[in-house]
């Protein structure tokens, strides 16, 4: 036995004296990489093909690592501009037994992509400041061009958006200890079994923390997803446009989501059954354990689970507008979670044979609202093959304080209310004739926590853990989205807070601690000159039709990374600042009445609905569109179209004119077009629909708009900034 271990040891120190003697290589374009290696570490600028099936390094062999030995990778693509990286630096291929670590990479659509990688481990490298969408969404208005969708990607779709890590058909993969943050979806993970996901961060992006799409059996743990988000602006609007920190999607089944952090999102966590399952009422993404994680501070929903059978225990879930969403869900249990504080707790209709376990509501405006629809669709697979009434529900042990209300049932049957805990008193439940069987049994004068703690850790999976406390900074009113995404808080930024009736401007100035002073400043008059950060300060605009104003300040104090990635050092001057331009406009528009051929086909439609002469004529000061219905009564709410004129004078400059449209938009100046999206065919994804185009002005134009809607979703939305 002796010798065998001494033999042993031996083979281990030949081992450590053979890696610590591997020569160290330099990385190039179009290296393939099939044994064991260590990169230089020094920086490497090298740029991929726009391609991302021709990656930059290929790695692919049986028992590999790879240490990066924080090496950073980069293209040479303007950092401070994201939304044009392009490529995949990595890429683990047809391999089994592979390890990736140590690597720093930046600059990329994809950092690292595998595929029918068996044993993959990715750990301790830093994949940030990757591909990000410049968003079109401001502080005042939403752009539907920045939604995002996941319900497809048999194909690879989610490619289109980028990713830290993005994995197809790597089964028993170890993601751990890494970090991604300034990207727009740091992990996505397709066809991906029995893998585990670990003490990572992944805070701070535009779109996914994790995403789940035909992935069973995985552990997601002691993660940290906070502020994925994108489609908010605090008091003004609230879409989240599908952002989250955990999505789970298309028959993704029988996985644990434990102690994480994923607050500030979109969601927290958002499951969908998948299109499957939509089409026929079978399968789901079922089974799935959520537990001991905090999804507070969510745009919308801070968890949202629909048509699929899940256990959601113990979660923290403060300040969502839903605590959670159960639509058509069912034989789920919701038990032990803290639903305090948002608009209404749990939201479940056309749901059976769920329970409402042990959970505490705290100063919900509605702690449980359950319905059904009075005519539930029948023009969809699901509601065909799915029983789709709201029924057999039992709310047990709960408890609820200062709730606005407790209970609102609409078209439910068979609800069993026994052995909670409430002190609204008369604001319990107001009847309501739709229901049939309501059956309220005894309340009780406290919930025991020894009950609730048994109840408890008969599912958790790690004892003893605790679930992840607030971050820093939390609360919805910290959720600040600039063009590029999240702000983190590391950085100086001047943020409008808020406008007061008199038109006088109220800012924020955040970041971390040192001085401000003012640069540059056109437009308005500010309150101050200099301060310290964090600050406040306010500017009266300067008596004008025009709106053209510049806040440049300068900062000095503590070192940083910049949203771009890029290191500030301690005392060194930074200049950052606040823009807003506005012309005073007057359109007039026109609205007609199409037939229904395309008019990209056939361009007669479109000139025959004007001759037909317009159904209404309006002005507007501004073309910010989004209908979903029809534009008026006298509008139809498909197959419309029309042409919207403003004369306009401009002070000499270039302009930068961004339209969004679903569907078709061409803009004419002084009758000469300068922009053609007429062909809807050409648009894929949702952020397609933007177009712009720079233009040098000076004096008086003319801008014609022309715009048609075929049918569905219908979006005209144009906003001119100054160069």
């Amino acid at each position: 036995m002796k010798r065998r271990f001494a033999f042993l040891l031996f083979l281990m120190l030949l081992k450590s004296i053979f890696i610590s003697a591997q020569k160290a290589i330099d990385l190039s374009p179009g290296m393939m990489i099939t044994s064991g290696a260590m990169i230089s570490p020094k920086e490497f600028t090298l740029d991929a093909s726009a391609s991302l099936d021709s990656p930059l390094i290929v790695i692919q062999g049986n028992n590999i690592v790879v240490d990066f030995s924080n090496a950073v990778l980069h293209s040479s693509t303007d950092v401070t501009k994201p939304d044009e990286f392009h490529g995949v630096a990595i890429f683990i291929r047809n391999s089994n037994h592979v390890t990736l670590k140590n690597a720093v990479i930046h600059g990329y659509s994809i950092a690292v992509r595998a595929e029918n990688v068996t044993n993959l481990t990715v750990e301790n490298c830093d994949l940030s400041y990757n591909y990000r969408k410049h968003l079109n969404s401001t502080l005042q208005c939403e752009d539907v061009s920045d939604w995002m969708s996941y319900h497809h990607n048999e194909k690879d779709e989610w490619l289109h958006y980028g990713a830290g890590i993005y994995l197809r058909n790597c089964n028993n993969a170890l993601i751990q200890n890494n970090y991604i943050t300034g990207g727009q979806c740091a992990l996505m993970m397709t066809s991906c079994n029995d893998g585990k996901i670990l003490d990572n961060n992944f805070s701070f992006n535009s779109g996914i923390g994790i995403g789940l799409y035909r992935c069973n059996n995985n552990v997601v743990m002691h993660n940290k997803l906070d502020w994925n988000i994108r489609g908010f602006s605090f008091a003004i609007y609230n879409r989240g446009q599908d952002s989250a920190g955990i999505l789970v999607y298309e028959q993704s089944s029988n996985n644990l989501f434990a102690y994480n952090s994923a607050t500030h999102g979109g969601d927290g966590f958002f499951l969908w059954a998948g299109q499957t399952t939509m089409d026929s009422g079978e399968g789901g993404c079922n089974d799935n354990l959520i537990f001991g994680n905090n999804f507070s501070y969510a745009s919308n929903n801070g968890v949202e689970a629909t048509f699929s059978r899940n256990n959601i225990i113990n979660n923290r879930i403060t300040q969502c507008d839903y605590g959670i969403w159960g639509g058509y869900s069912y034989n789920t249990i919701i038990g032990a979670n803290q639903i305090d504080s948002n608009i209404t707790g749990i939201a479940i209709e056309h749901g059976q044979h769920n329970q409402i376990l042990y959970n505490r509501f705290l100063k919900n405006n509605l702690a449980v609202k359950l319905w059904a629809n009075q005519s539930p669709p029948q023009d969809w697979g699901y509601a065909k093959h799915h029983e789709t009434r709201s029924t057999n529900y039992f709310i047990e042990h709960n408890s609820s304080s200062d709730n606005d209300m407790v209970y609102e049932f609409t078209r439910c049957d068979s609800i069993f209310i026994n052995n909670n805990h409430w002190t609204e008193d008369n604001k319990v439940y107001k009847p309501n004739k739709t229901n049939q069987m309501i059956n309220f049994g005894l309340s009780v004068d406290s919930i025991k926590s020894a009950d609730v703690k048994k109840f408890v850790a008969a599912f958790d999976p790690a004892s003893e853990m605790k679930i992840p406390a607030d971050p820093t900074n939390a609360g919805k009113q910290n959720i600040i989205i600039t063009e590029w995404g999240p702000y983190n808080f590391q950085q100086p930024l001047l943020w409008l807070d808020h406008t007061d009736s008199t038109g006088k401007m109220f800012f924020r100035i955040l970041g971390p601690s040192g001085k401000w002073k003012s640069q540059n400043i056109a437009g308005v008059k500010l309150s101050r000159l200099t301060g310290n950060v964090p600050d406040t300060i306010s500017a009266r605009k300067n008596p004008s039709p025009l709106t053209d104003v510049k806040i440049e300040l300068e900062y000095s104090g503590s070192s940083f990374n910049d949203e771009f990635g890029r290191k500030i050092s301690a005392g060194q001057a930074f200049n950052f600042s606040y823009e807003k331009f506005e012309l005073p406009m007057k359109w007039l528009i026109n609205y007609y009445r199409m037939d229904t051929f395309n008019p990209a086909k056939y361009p007669g439609v479109f000139t025959n609905a004007i001759k037909m002469g317009s159904l209404k004529t309006d002005t507007a000061d501004k073309l910010e569109f989004t209908w979903w219905g029809a534009p008026s009564l006298k509008v139809p709410e498909d197959h419309f179209a029309l042409v919207a004129i403003a004369q306009q004078d401009f002070p000499k400059g270039d302009y930068s004119f961004g339209i969004t449209a679903d569907d078709g938009v061409r803009l004419y100046v002084d009758g000469k077009m300068v922009m053609n999206e007429w062909d809807d065919s050409k648009y894929d994804y949702d952020d397609e629909l933007h177009h712009d185009v720079t233009l040098h002005l000076e004096g008086t134009h003319q801008l014609k708009v022309e715009y048609y809607e075929q049918t569905g979703f219908a979006t005209l939305m144009l906003h001119i900034q100054k160069q």
